[in-house]
């Protein structure tokens, strides 16, 4: 038998549906096992196939091939990061329990449709969207179906189908927005449904008469807050308001068309009504001056936003619009805490529920800011598309743009899009923080060659432009005296090769960016050779027009400058006459003689 598939004996007690992980079962691993040896009923309850995703080419290899036909009892496919189903050819009518959670599959796999007996399927934590019609006319003798942790947005009508014999339903964490078709699963005792997007419940839940568990992100809000996981006498609570609603907003309860979804919803149990139906203390919707919960916040707003319990969260800003900006102790908003947290679903829900772009985001300064330092590209077009203002700056004077420069090396295509739209926002490319440091100089320092490639693309193309000779800091630098200093061998080299860069421009130190690399020897000679090439074609052309610019200020910086130039590129130098008026009297004074090459360096 192939190494990758092998027996896991001793199957623990059988599930608790109180929680949340459906396969409790403790697996031990033999190697040794035949198909035909005899288990002691004490220790062998289970067979199992067990899938390597390493050793899957060899399994998978022509003639190597093999066919598994003892039987088996659970196929536990767990954690194996696979958005496919694996091609092991197996008999699989046997099958009863799938375990195929914490993987990567985008659609329901239908080579579960072979396993007719399966009474149990887990597939929590994947990225299923869509439920397939045709799932329901399979498996006719499913009891236990899990797929919480996932993106399924609408259920089935055929659903239905499965009325006969399913009796546990996980659905949480996923974007479900209408609860109408589980009303025909008369027969469920446990159900799932919290961190959803619905906002209503509908009248006809009260049908599951058999449901002894429910799992209902509401309770979590009241006031008290309970367990979001009840049992049975909230769940008879539960009905018995869904009863008297019934009652009281229909005239003639006879005349109800219970299969009228919509008309359902219309007197159904919202949000609303739930939390002042089951709270037993005023609500405290506003916020709480004393303070509140210390780790999030002092409104039911933040809670909502932090547990991304989507529903909850839409019906609160649909029923008290005044809280949706209020702040936390840290002066987050709902907005901001949600992007902090990295619930995505919340923030944007947030977003286009009325959620102001444009408040504070504590120490970042804005909404914005605080995107970017995320990496949360989409949210970031989002709060741009709302009317973000680009140029609101934190605490320190920084912007946008100065965090996208910071972050730009984290992930280079995600910041490169949120650099070309902040562009498109008109953001100011040369805003200065407390510190005098431009956007420029933050990627000069860091080293972020792909941002600074960035910015002279944009440069290249567009009429408002990054000032590449901007002075900033105490020390006046300019992007390329900070290159230098750092050490930044490729960004000196795209600095260098613009035209527009002042390579003689000097820093409060009275420096020149050569003179900031001299423990550099690569970027020493680099900049040198460029230097040499501009005066050379200053001197030919008689174009020296900045004494100060060109005039030699700093005698360490030129000892010995005709070895070190013949030890850079080999040159033959020989004497020129400089212009006195540009180089003053400090040839004399310094004994140093400065010579070029009658023909430009070679490169």
């Amino acid at each position: 038998m192939d190494s990758n598939i092998v027996t896991l004996i001793e199957q623990s007690n059988k599930y608790n549906s109180s929680k949340t992980n459906f396969f409790k079962t403790k697996l031990f691993v033999s190697n040794n096992h035949s198909p035909n040896r005899e288990y002691s009923k004490q220790v062998a309850q289970t067979e199992t196939v067990q899938y390597n995703r390493y050793q899957s080419k060899e399994m998978n290899s022509g003639r190597n091939s093999k066919k598994i036909s003892f039987n088996t009892y659970l196929l536990n496919l767990a954690k194996q990061n696979i958005d496919m189903f694996p091609k092991v050819k197996c008999d699989f009518a046997n099958i009863q329990m799938v375990d195929l959670q914490d993987n990567r599959f985008r659609v329901f796999p239908k080579e579960l449709y072979e396993m007719k007996k399966a009474q149990i399927i887990n597939l929590n934590s994947n990225f299923i969207k869509v439920l397939p019609e045709d799932l329901f006319d399979n498996f006719p003798s499913i009891i236990n179906f899990s797929i919480s942790n996932n993106l399924v947005v609408i259920l089935p009508r055929n659903l239905s189908h499965w009325s006969a014999h399913l009796e546990i339903l996980e659905l949480s964490k996923n974007r479900i927005q209408k609860l109408y078709p589980l009303i025909t699963l008369i027969n469920l005792r446990s159900l799932f449904i919290q961190s959803n997007e619905f906002q209503y419940i509908p009248i006809e839940l009260q049908n599951l008469k058999k449901l002894n568990e429910l799992g209902l992100d509401w309770f979590k809000y009241l006031n008290p807050p309970i367990d979001p996981i009840v049992n049975r006498p909230y769940i008879e609570k539960l009905f018995s308001s869904l009863e008297e609603k019934q009652i009281k907003d229909v005239e003639d309860p006879s005349q109800i068309n219970f299969s009228d979804e919509e008309y359902s919803s219309s007197i159904g149990m919202n949000f609303q009504d739930f939390l002042i139906q089951f709270s037993n203390l005023q609500l405290n919707i506003l916020p709480n001056p004393q303070g509140g919960d210390k780790e999030y916040s002092t409104t039911i707003l933040h809670k909502a936003a932090v547990e991304q319990d989507i529903g909850a969260l839409i019906s609160l800003i649909s029923y008290y619009p005044e809280i949706v900006d209020c702040q936390d102790q840290r002066q987050n908003t709902a907005l901001g805490l949600a992007i902090q947290e990295e619930k995505y679903f919340s923030a944007k829900a947030l977003i286009f529920n009325g959620a102001s772009v444009n408040t504070n985001a504590a120490k970042y300064g804005s909404i914005l800011n605080l995107a970017i330092v995320k990496g949360q590209i989409h949210l970031i077009l989002d709060i741009l598309t709302q009317g973000a203002d680009p140029n609101q700056m934190d605490e320190k004077g920084n912007t946008a743009l100065h965090y996208c420069m910071a972050c730009f090396d984290k992930d280079v295509s995600i910041y490169k899009q949120a650099f070309m739209a902040l562009l498109k926002k008109n953001v100011n490319t040369n805003a200065l923080n407390q510190d005098g440091w431009s956007p420029l100089h933050i990627a000069a320092k860091k080293g972020n060659t792909d941002a600074i490639s960035a910015v002279i693309q944009h440069n290249s193309k567009n009429q408002s432009k990054f000032d590449l000779n901007l002075k900033g800091g105490k020390k006046r630098q300019t992007p390329l005296h900070l290159a230098c200093s750092n050490g930044h061998f490729e960004i000196v080299t795209l600095l260098l090769q613009q035209s527009e860069v002042k390579l003689f421009s000097r820093n409060m130190l009275n420096q020149t960016a050569s003179q900031c690399c001299l423990h550099n020897y690569r970027i020493y000679k680099l900049i040198k050779r460029y230097e040499y090439e501009q005066l050379y074609r200053l001197q030919k052309n008689s174009q020296l027009q900045d004494q100060d610019d060109y005039s030699v200020k700093d005698n360490d910086s030129y000892t010995d400058l005709d070895e070190s130039i013949q030890l850079f590129d080999g040159l033959q130098l020989k004497q020129i006459k400089i212009n006195r008026s540009v180089l003053g009297c400090r040839e004399r004074a310094t004994g140093c003689k400065f010579r070029f090459s009658s023909q430009p360096p070679q490169k």
